[in-house]
């Protein structure tokens, strides 16, 4: 049997996408014994690309919001209206406001606008 000696929590600040984000607690380049500076390189390239990802997904649904918005020429204040929520938290969805806004915010929107978020997967030579 190995034993494996857990590090002390650390807590690591990184910069992406010009935002400051704060990991708290091992990692898994931790627990597997990678030197600290290590595990901390390693982290943050993992963050980021989480971080890309999402945005990269919030993006999309976004984009296909104002085109709703667009082709039903509605205002935020009304499109607001019509899907029960308040006329800043829209403006903080169609601004972009990502470290307000989840994912499940903006299907939720397209949702109560009558549209199905449907998640495809493929491979990454057929990805567009």
């Amino acid at each position: 049997m190995t034993t494996i000696k857990a590090p002390r929590a650390v807590k690591r600040v990184f910069e992406v996408e010009g935002k400051r984000v704060e990991v708290k607690g091992q990692s898994a380049f931790d627990l597997l014994g990678f030197a600290p500076h290590e595990a901390t390189a390693l982290l943050g390239d993992v963050v980021a690309k989480v971080i890309q990802r999402r945005n990269g997904i919030k993006h999309e649904l976004v984009d296909r919001l104002q085109e709703i918005a667009q082709a039903q020429e509605l205002t935020i204040t009304e499109m607001a209206k019509e899907v029960a929520i308040t006329r800043p938290r829209l403006s903080s969805i169609m601004n972009r406001d990502f470290d307000k806004v989840s994912i499940d915010a903006v299907v939720d929107v397209l949702h109560r606008l009558g549209k199905e978020v449907r998640i495809q997967v493929v491979d990454r030579e057929h990805a567009v």
